[in-house]
């Protein structure tokens, strides 16, 4: 199987560019050409088509983060760069969205959350590579594309021979190997995370299933062992709830959810997923209560009323109320409930060696809360840790008498592998770090980890409400979901409906709160507590004129994708 090129030469001419692989037979000889420069690049993600003609999307820089069976590197995207090329000329009303189109596209893919790999397809979970790998003449020749992030920068050159090895497959979400230690045995930890780009966006610009059953976060996570001639991988998965529901920014902490009931998308859903992972345990962990009730009952529902539910199995587990005033043992009701799965469903091992699958997954644990970031990293770290005893009592390389929390430094390489997954995961989807991180890092939660909570949940809140349409729109035009026309008027025109009283207002908010925070210390005299009293009375004035105005003041989407837009419309 061939690799994908590495170590690649862009030359420019007076008429063009031209690419030259390093790694591999020549394809051309550029010695003879005239050069007027020449970069090196680490690779090429594809090309894309704006207003002024294409462009082609590269690699500038790009860091090793971790190894698979040893030999194939994945590495990190450091630095992207956008090269025009067959360029006409922009109307001057077009120049500042063709600007705000790169802009868009650089902002996202050097946002770190990118990998690729020259030799290993990641698009890809480890069990079906090991098993299609010989079969493949160039890698990305059968990548995934529910998890394949350049597939539309690519669409242009699929099947095309000549176009074979020069496009990495990427994929978005975590990756990272470490080296875990048990006494005096080590051996290679990694974390896989690779993000679903069928349905996917910011945590209230995308929420739930579509007509296809594609949902949101959905998100594929391998946990893989390397020792001696051992390969293992556990892989486990999440996704929003396959309803057909939503939740808009609209300034409210929490905005309310629509629902509309109906089994399609959940039908739909597992249908697709039932063939890839063969069986199916669905660990509901929202409330019972409350706002999210109403998505509880239905989800129980869909399933029960499922033709193919004897192939999923339903575990709801009310993590908040459970677990409320910090008692996390209680989870200990949850893994009760999941380890017969974990048992039946196995992991995938090999023996590198020999080439030999000792054995396969034949199912998976598809966990969820309403956002599938905090509650749903915490069970996942904690399943990923009874799996990963399991595993090293089988290579004895940890006796079966002992947890993995017993061995210090393997404990803590676990523990900060998964909190450091969760944190990507969770910025992709809410733009901060995951909330109880501190529990799947230290295994306990504490006051400094609660603070962090608060401040990472004021940061979504602002995040969310003003800056999330920009996210969206980066996905929506890096993945083709809005289509660029040249005779469109500027979709950029309604972006912050607004008028200046609301602008106004909407900063007044932040001031008031503000000064109430100030003139609380100075509540002890008549005076004083005159002002705070004013100040609190301005600030819920304020806030109520913002919610009854919340969805014409957030940071909406401009570059909005058609089939969400009809699928919400349907909706509400």
């Amino acid at each position: 199987m061939k690799t994908c090129y590495q170590q690649i030469e862009l030359i420019e001419t007076a008429e063009s560019f031209i690419l030259q692989g390093k790694n591999r037979e020549a394809d051309f000889d550029a010695s003879s050409v005239k050069k007027i420069s020449s970069q090196k690049l680490s690779a090429v993600l594809g090309s894309i088509e704006l207003l002024a003609g294409f462009y082609l999307v590269v690699v500038k820089s790009s860091t090793p983060v971790a190894t698979i069976d040893k030999v194939h590197t994945i590495n990190s995207i450091g630095e992207v760069k956008i090269i025009p090329y067959y360029q006409k000329p922009v109307p001057t009303q077009h120049q500042a969205d063709e600007s705000r189109y790169l802009e868009l596209l650089t902002t996202i893919l050097n946002d770190g959350t990118f990998y690729f790999s020259y030799s290993y397809d990641a698009t890809v979970s480890t069990q079906n590579w090991f098993k299609q790998a010989s079969t493949l003449n160039v890698v990305g020749e059968k990548s995934d594309d529910h998890f394949l992030w350049n597939g539309f920068l690519t669409r242009d050159f699929t099947g095309k021979e000549a176009a074979q090895g020069w496009f990495v497959p990427t994929i978005r979400g975590f990756v990272e190997t470490k080296e875990a230690k048990v006494e005096d045995k080590s051996f290679n930890l990694t974390i896989l995370s690779r993000l679903g780009c069928k349905r996917v966006g910011t945590r209230y610009n995308m929420r739930g299933a579509d007509f296809l059953g594609n949902v949101a976060n959905f998100v594929e996570t391998e946990q893989i062992i390397e020792y001696n001639n051992n390969f293992i991988s556990f892989m486990q998965l999440r996704g929003s709830i396959p309803l057909l529901w939503t939740q808009k920014a609209n300034i409210q902490y929490k905005p309310p959810t629509y629902l509309k009931k109906e089994g399609k998308s959940f039908e739909k859903h597992f249908d697709g997923v039932l063939p890839r992972y063969q069986n199916i345990a669905i660990v509901n962990l929202i409330n019972q209560k409350g706002s999210e009730k109403v998505l509880a009952d239905e989800y129980e529902v869909q399933y029960k009323s499922y033709p193919k539910n004897s192939d999923l199995k339903y575990i709801a587990f009310d993590f908040h109320n459970k677990c409320k005033s910090m008692n996390y043992s209680a989870i200990s009701e949850l893994t009760d409930q999941v380890e017969p799965s974990l048992k039946q469903h196995g992991y995938f091992q090999m023996n590198v060696s020999t080439g030999q699958i000792l054995s396969e997954q034949t199912g998976i644990i598809r966990s969820n809360c309403i956002d599938c970031l905090d509650r749903t990293n915490v069970c996942q770290s904690i399943f990923a840790k009874i799996v990963l005893a399991t595993q090293l009592t089988s290579l004895n390389v940890m006796p079966s008498s002992q947890k993995v929390a017993d061995q210090k430094s393997l404990n803590y390489t676990f523990q900060n592998i998964w909190a450091d997954n969760g944190d990507r995961i969770s910025f992709i989807y809410a733009g901060t770090g995951a909330i109880k991180a501190d529990f799947t890092r230290t295994g306990k939660r504490t006051l400094n980890g609660l603070l962090n909570d608060g401040i990472n949940s004021a940061t979504r809140y602002y995040l969310n409400n003003f800056k999330d349409g920009i996210k969206q729109d980066s996905v929506n035009l890096l993945l083709g979901k809005y289509a660029v026309k040249s005779n469109a008027k500027s979709p950029f025109e309604q972006e912050n409906q607004s008028n200046v009283f609301f602008s106004v207002l909407k900063y007044g908010f932040f001031v008031s709160l503000f000064m109430v925070a100030a003139s609380a210390s100075k509540a002890t005299t008549s005076g004083g507590l005159l002002n705070l009293l004013i100040y609190i009375a301005l600030t819920v004035i304020i806030y109520f004129l913002l919610v009854k105005n919340g969805r014409k003041i957030v940071n909406n989407p401009c570059l909005t994708d058609p089939t969400e837009e009809s699928t919400h419309s349907k909706q509400q």
